[in-house]
C-alpha cells in the first residue's frame, strides 16, 4: 500500500473524529503532557486507535493526539513521540507529521528536551535549531515516497529562519535565557560516550537529542514551515515543573504556537 493511501486513511478516521482543517501543529517528545490544559473545545484520541499510525511501545495512553482551539484558532497537537531506539523505523515515526499536512498543517513547532555538549549552554535554557547533524544511519524518506517518486531536496531549508527568529525573540521579550546553534541527533538508547561528546564539539554542535531525526526531513519533503525548540538540561527549561516539563516552558511554546 502506497504511503499517500495510509495517510488517506488516517485523515479520514480523524475527520470523522472531528479534526478541523488547520494550519498549525504542535509535537511534543513523551513525558511533555499538560498540554491538553490549554486548549478550548478540546478532543483526544489515543495515537495506537488512528488507523496505519505506528503502534505505541510504551505504556498505554502515552502518545495522543489532541485538537482544539488556542485563541480561537484551530491547533492539533502530537503528544508523545516514539523515538528510535524503541524499535520503529524512520518513516513510522515520521508518519503523524504527513498525517499534520494533510490536515492542512503548514506550520509546526516540534519540542524536545536536549542535551549540552559544552558549558556555555547551561541547565534550563531554551534553544532554537538553526541546523542539525543527523547521526542515526536512517531516512525518513527512504522507501517512503509518494508512488516511488524522488525530487531533489536542499537540506539547508529544513529550519524556517522566521519561525526560529520569532522563537528567538519571543524568549527574548520575555527575559527567558536562550539561545541558537546545531543539534546532533543520535539514535540512542544510550547517549554519547566521552570521546563521541569531543568529537560531536570539534563537527560543530552545541547540543544532542535522541528524537527529531524523522520528522526533520518529512518535513522539509512536504514543505512544512518547522521551528525545533530544544528545552536543555534536566530542568526542562526552568519553572517549578509541570507534567514533566517545567511551567516557563510549556506558557512559551503555548504563546509562540498562539504567533504561528
Amino acid at each position: 500500500m502506497f504511503v499517500e493511501k495510509k495517510t488517506k486513511i488516517a485523515v479520514e478516521f480523524l475527520r470523522k473524529k472531528g479534526v478541523p482543517h488547520t494550519g498549525k501543529g504542535l509535537s511534543l517528545e513523551a513525558g511533555m503532557a499538560g498540554f491538553s490544559n490549554e486548549l478550548g473545545g478540546l478532543r483526544v484520541v489515543r495515537a495506537g486507535d488512528v488507523p496505519r499510525f505506528p503502534q505505541p511501545l510504551a505504556p498505554k495512553g502515552r502518545e495522543v493526539l489532541l485538537w482544539g482551539y488556542l485563541d480561537d484558532q484551530a491547533v492539533v497537537v502530537q503528544e508523545g513521540r516514539g523515538y528510535l531506539y524503541e524499535g520503529y523505523f524512520h518513516r513510522e515515526i515520521a508518519f503523524p507529521l504527513r498525517v499534520f499536512a494533510a490536515l492542512g498543517v503548514k506550520r509546526m513547532i516540534l519540542v524536545a528536551s536536549m542535551e549540552p555538549l559544552g558549558e556555555r549552554w547551561e541547565e534550563g535554557r531554551f534553544f532554537v535549531v538553526e541546523d542539525h547533524i543527523d547521526l542515526t544511519g536512517g531516512n525518513s524518506l527512504r522507501g517512503a515516497l509518494d508512488g516511488g517518486g524522488r525530487r531533489e531536496l536542499d537540506s539547508s531549508r529544513i529550519y524556517s529562519t522566521e519561525l526560529g527568529e520569532r522563537a528567538l525573540a519571543l524568549a527574548e521579550e520575555r527575559g527567558l535565557s536562550h539561545g541558537r546553534g546545531v543539534m546532533a541527533l543520535l539514535p540512542g538508547p544510550a547517549g554519547p560516550t566521552p570521546a563521541e561528546r569531543r568529537m560531536l564539539r570539534t563537527l560543530g554542535a552545541d547540543v544532542l537529542s535522541l528524537s527529531l531525526a524523522p520528522e526533520t526531513m518529512m518535513a522539509l519533503h512536504l514543505g512544512v514551515e518547522i521551528t525545533v525548540l530544544g528545552l536543555v538540561g534536566e530542568k526542562r527549561a526552568s519553572g517549578s515543573g509541570r507534567n514533566g516539563w517545567g511551567t516557563d516552558a510549556l506558557n512559551y511554546v503555548k504563546d509562540l504556537l498562539s504567533e504561528l
